[in-house]
């Protein structure tokens, strides 16, 4: 069997009334919102949660402490805990790792925290203080802007003009410094002279 639980109706007379009664033999199901790979800022780690046991009343009894909270879907509290990928300890969220009323979501400081990858967990508690668990892995922290390298041979003509196809060039690279750890290089851009809009890089000059 699992902990026995009571919803009860609170007051000071003598007459107070015992409203259900049940035994609670389930954990409680939780899921983390995909938050997306790559990140620059902070972001949110948002997660559902529920429990079968759902009953709020003005009081419901529970084995440590009594509480007197409505408990949003059956849900005691979750914790939040974060690590590096490489890592297998899990670390209280920065700024307080538990929460006790939904939304079930935390911030995540990506603007300040070590750039890098990084796995999260949510752990929930019912009120019979059974556990349930959901893992998201491998969320990329890069704020690093990618290295683009333009290299072309010296103008030909005067003022830094080219009369003639330059010898070398103009070849245009671009990688990411943080990898393997990195979000990578989406697209590179150019435009000549003072045109209004950049256009992407997708093969050699001519």
């Amino acid at each position: 069997g699992g902990s026995r639980f009571y919803a009860a109706q609170a007051g000071t007379g003598p007459n107070n009334v015992v409203m259900s009664k049940r035994e609670d033999e389930g954990k409680p199901t939780v899921t983390i919102k995909d938050p997306g790979t790559y990140h620059n800022s902070d972001f949110i780690i948002s997660a559902n949660a529920s429990d079968d046991f759902d009953h709020t009343a003005g009081w419901l009894l529970i084995p440590d402490p009594p509480g007197s909270e409505p408990y949003q879907q059956g849900i005691l509290h979750a914790d939040f805990l974060y690590k590096p990928s490489s890592s297998g300890t899990w670390l209280d969220w920065p700024g307080g790792a538990r929460i006790h009323d939904a939304p079930w979501n935390k911030s995540f400081p990506g603007a300040t925290i070590a750039e890098g990858k990084y796995d999260f967990q949510v752990s929930v508690k019912d009120t019979a203080l059974k556990r349930g668990d959901d893992e998201h892995l491998g969320v990329i922290i890069d704020r690093t802007p990618p290295n683009v390298d333009l290299q072309i041979s010296e103008p030909d003509g005067d003022n830094g003009w080219y009369r003639s196809q330059p010898s070398l060039g103009p070849i245009v690279s671009a990688a990411d410094p943080n990898m393997p750890n990195a979000s990578g290089v989406k697209n590179t851009y150019y435009k000549f002279d003072d045109a209004a809009d950049w256009t992407i890089y997708s093969e050699p000059f001519e």
